[in-house]
């Protein structure tokens, strides 16, 4: 006790401030790590949960004409259909994938959704043919119609 005051100069504490500072500090640390590894790629926390945690952004895959295999798309039960349309050019056809380039030169690459339409013009009648064997889509000038199906675009139409 001091004397003049008749008060108890020393405080007492029982800890919870300080284990709550590192407690939060750690916390904090800890999300942020989990975030910087999903975003770079290296612990996709995005494809191990998709549902749940589908929307975290990662590197070359959070938008379109970004440059990723897998361009991901944020989802809403709201949503009904969300689609997007590049009037580019078709650069590679690889497998089931399609790199595609628009006028400014921005390319990306997406995969060939199942039962995708392609639309060709015969070059003699110009009647427009209707295809859905990727083979029909070849390197050229085109309007690529793009859904999102289990959050990423994929191609659902070409037209030539």
């Amino acid at each position: 006790m001091d004397s003049q005051s008749g008060f108890n100069s020393r405080k007492e504490d029982s800890g919870w401030g300080l284990g709550l500072l590192f407690g939060g500090i750690t916390l904090v640390a800890v999300l942020l790590a989990l975030f910087l590894l999903n975003y770079f790629n290296i612990l996709s926390l995005s494809e191990i949960f998709p549902k749940t945690l589908g929307w975290l952004p990662q590197k070359g895959e959070n938008s379109q004409l970004s440059g990723g295999a897998n361009t991901c798309a944020p989802i809403s039960p709201l949503f009904k259909q969300q689609t997007a349309v590049i009037d580019g050019e078709i650069t590679n056809v690889s497998g089931t994938t399609v790199s595609v380039k628009d006028p400014t030169g921005q390319s990306d690459s997406f995969p060939i959704a199942q039962g995708a339409v392609i639309y060709t013009k015969d070059p003699i009648t110009q009647q427009t043919k209707v295809e859905r064997d990727v083979a029909a889509i070849k390197p050229g000038k085109a309007l690529i119609s793009l859904e999102v199906i289990n959050g990423l675009y994929q191609v659902k139409g070409i037209t030539y």
